[in-house]
């Protein structure tokens, strides 16, 4: 019982996760990408918000989220891509069921 409190943030986490990925279905903006053995994983995608991504950061760590790779786009002509900066996009591994 002693990591009931961190269990208990864990599971607060990746249910707000769930009801983020769940409005971006209604809305028709799902984006499937391929984890490293090339299987389609349903996209979560924090949007570079903070809370969100403090959120998937933290649920990567700890093995409830995957991170997705997905070739980065340029913003601009000249826009050079820093392969430093992790993407937004991330898995559950985890399900409610």
């Amino acid at each position: 019982m002693r990591n009931a409190a961190v269990s208990a943030l864990i599971y607060e986490l990746l249910f707000g996760v769930y009801l983020k990925i769940e409005r971006v279905r209604k809305l028709g903006f799902v984006e499937w990408l391929p984890d490293e053995s090339g299987v389609l994983r349903e996209a979560f995608d924090h949007d570079f918000i903070g809370g969100w991504e403090w959120g998937s950061d933290m649920l990567e760590i700890v093995g409830v989220l995957k991170a997705l790779k997905r070739e980065p786009r340029p913003l601009f002509k000249n826009h050079k891509i820093n392969p430093k900066i992790k993407g937004p996009y991330t898995c559950p591994l985890m399900t409610f069921g």
